[in-house]
């Protein structure tokens, strides 16, 4: 269930974003600070040890990693791909967070 490039979820939570008030709107800042990934972790962690998966790690894709890892990025080719598509993948991740986050303010 990815929104990768859509920016759908992004939107979304614009527009949700909207209804909270100072409180919730902290709430949502605090669970993004705490489970949020930084872009420019995932960046030092692909350009030094991107042939071993290590960023897809730090992401949450294990088994991405795993694959990473026993063939070298696939000699490279998917490490280079990686490096344009990693920034997406970040904002799909902490998009979807943020949206965690608001729906638990929804339920409470």
């Amino acid at each position: 269930m990815s929104n990768l490039f859509t920016g759908d979820l992004s939107m979304q939570n614009s527009r949700l974003r909207k209804d909270l008030n100072t409180e919730q709107l902290l709430f949502v800042n605090s669970e993004l600070e705490r489970k949020g990934k930084k872009k420019s972790t995932a960046y030092l962690l692909w350009f030094f040890l991107g042939n071993f998966g290590a960023h897809r790690f730090y992401v949450g894709d294990v088994i991405q990693g795993i694959l990473m890892l026993l063939t070298l990025g696939l000699f490279g080719i998917w490490t280079v791909i990686d490096g344009c598509l990693l920034y997406y993948r970040i904002e799909d991740i902490n998009a979807q967070i943020e949206h965690e986050a608001i729906m638990t303010i929804g339920n409470k």
